[in-house]
């Protein structure tokens, strides 16, 4: 036994032992207090072993404050290179038992970091604190997971760690998003999602060929820790020494997975400045000019009794009038205006048939409060409008929260019902197959998921409309495009409108801004967004934030959208998902080899 700086090693001796001691050859050792959370570390020059507890809770610890670090509100970016690296180290060492202690001190690590991420869950109904705790124990699932994953890939199949721990990561990570009906928000990738170099591979495999390119990095990083880690544990007689050769390959993979992410991203870039001269000037394509509306109004789920639901109805729409008209003063030549998700004052109704009477009635409501909110009744030249509104269906009894296209003429020309729900606010799980038990809970929906994609033509530009939280699922938005250009719609620009004000400013609206930016670089399509209480944004192609509205305050862009004169189709909408496909169906089989020998 040896206490070297306050720490207990068990050191195994395997030299010979002198004949004139007349003891037998053997192994001298004491037993760890606990075998499962030891490892060995072996001089292979001396043959000594050293048995050594490492501290699995502080090094998952180090991992997730390096996360939280290098997410909003912080965003110190560089630190997410670093961040999977100390969990990481409990990849290497053979001897570590992945015992139901070390994973549960994992698991609890991640739960705290994630009730930490999304603490503003609760912010519309207190109610939500369960939500908010089952969807942190649920992601904290993963990381437990990824540490099987990861060991079992490198000590049952031989896999380089170097491999092993940016496929579990990443394949997991792909798990998480697709499984149910996916949760992408806060991937590792959206770190990066300020720093345009950096995630132009995104259009190659999507947000997680960034994610593999981090943990690559870190896995290199943790190698180099793990071998200096073992040259100082146990006395001089015991310490190992370097070895030069492993130590050399770790950092080179870790400098290349860096190089190559930074130098495709500044060949991306060059390129894409390359096209936007090319295509700037009075010899362009078309430009269509559109006005995006940023409101500024706190959403409540239970309103307070004192308040007045008509009167709040109208101080709302003047509001977003008063906005809108201040945009129309300010730019004579906007082609296109946009409202937030849910923010036009009256629902939209699709009749049941032709004698229904009440479509009549609103469609005239339609009109006057576009006409008034827009146009000023005459002030202003007539404009098209794009905004958020619930859609009945009377012949399918439906309800939808619909994106709709209001002509100049007043008309609703084009819809878009959401496809991908949010669950609780839009549907609950179970609940909806009961209504009695919905009644009991009013601030619960059962909204009907839309089944098809639309192209919304506005000046010869076709727009993509998508709503809230559909952009953070990046195959729904892939699906979509890629079935709109089956059908000969390849549409020139991404819209997404959408409602934040349930988070009160909170940092979910920084999380769904990296979504955001993550997609246009993915689609290789400019993306504008236009968000009550922010972030409105024009994301251009490349990931580049060409303008972002304020944080929890009013405002409006001004955008100009050119017509893509020959639509690119990004490695990734044609066939760069099946590569994260592989990884997360090779970490699933994993798990499953590794459940299997466990039994």
């Amino acid at each position: 036994m040896v206490l070297s700086k306050g720490k207990l090693y068990h050191i195994r001796a395997s030299c010979r032992v002198p004949s004139v001691l007349n003891v037998n050859k053997s192994f001298v050792t004491s037993s760890p207090v606990n075998s499962s959370e030891t490892e060995q570390v072996e001089d292979k020059t001396g043959g000594a072993v050293i048995t050594y507890r490492p501290p699995v809770f502080l090094l998952a610890l180090a991992t997730f404050v390096l996360l939280w670090l290098s997410s909003p509100p912080l965003e110190l970016a560089p630190l997410a290179w670093l961040a999977p690296a100390p969990l990481s180290c409990l990849v290497f060492p053979k001897s570590l038992s992945a015992s139901s202690r070390v994973l549960t001190k994992v698991y609890c690590v991640a739960m705290l970091f994630w009730l930490a991420t999304f603490y503003f869950l609760p912010y519309p109904h207190p109610v939500l604190i369960i939500g908010w705790f089952a969807l942190s124990a649920y992601l904290a699932v993963y990381t437990p997971l990824f540490v099987v994953c990861a060991r079992t890939m490198t000590h049952r199949m031989g896999v380089s760690p170097l491999i092993s721990i940016p496929l579990a990561w990443t394949g997991l990570e792909w798990v998480r998003v697709n499984f149910l009906t996916g949760f992408g928000m806060v991937c590792l990738s959206h770190s990066q999602y300020a720093y345009p170099v950096l995630i132009q591979v995104s259009d190659l495999f999507g947000a997680y060929a960034v994610t593999f390119a981090l943990t690559a990095f870190a896995a290199g990083v943790a190698k180099v820790c793990f071998l200096w880690r073992a040259s100082r544990v146990g006395d001089s007689a015991t310490k190992t020494n370097w070895p030069m050769r492993q130590i050399a390959i770790a950092i080179v993979w870790s400098l290349v997975a860096l190089g190559l992410t930074s130098g495709y991203g500044v060949i991306k870039l060059n390129q894409s400045n390359d096209r936007e001269n090319q295509t700037s000037g009075s010899d362009g394509p078309p430009t269509t000019r559109i006005a995006l509306i940023q409101s500024s109004l706190d959403t409540i789920l239970v309103a307070p009794k004192e308040q007045d639901p008509q009167q709040k109805h109208l101080d709302d729409f003047k509001h977003r009038m008063e906005i809108s008209h201040r945009a129309r003063l300010a730019d004579e030549d906007i082609d296109l205006m946009v409202w937030p998700e849910s923010a036009f004052p009256t629902p939209d109704y699709l009749a049941k048939d032709a004698g229904d009477s009440i479509a009549a009635e609103y469609e005239t409501a339609i009109r006057s409060y576009w006409d008034k909110g827009i146009n000023d009744v005459g002030r202003f030249e007539r404009l098209p409008l794009i905004a958020g509104t619930t859609t009945y269906d009377a012949a399918n009894e439906s309800v939808y929260n619909a994106a709709i296209l209001i002509d100049d003429s007043g008309t609703v020309s084009s819809r878009y019902f959401k496809n991908h729900r949010v669950m609780i606010g839009e549907y609950t799980p179970i609940l909806e197959y009961f209504p009695a038990v919905m009644k009991m809970f009013p601030f619960l929906r059962s909204l009907t998921a839309g089944e098809e994609s639309c192209v919304m033509d506005s000046g010869g530009v076709a727009i993509a409309p998508n709503v809230c939280f559909e952009t953070t699922v990046p195959h729904y938005l892939s699906q979509q495009l890629n079935c709109l250009a089956a059908g000969g719609q390849e549409p020139d620009v991404m819209l997404n409108i959408t409602n934040d004000g349930w988070f009160f400013g909170s940092t979910c609206l920084d999380l769904h801004f990296a979504c955001n930016v993550f997609r246009a670089v993915e689609m290789q399509k400019p993306m504008l967004v236009c968000a009550n209480t922010g972030f409105s944004a024009h994301i251009a192609s490349d990931g580049r934030v060409i303008k972002k509205g304020p944080r929890r305050a009013t405002g409006y862009l001004i955008c100009d959208v050119q017509k893509a004169n020959a639509p690119s189709v990004s490695v990734y909408r044609r066939w760069g998902s099946w590569i994260p496909f592989v990884m997360g169906w090779v970490s699933v089989v994993v798990l499953i080899v590794a459940r299997c020998k466990s039994d």
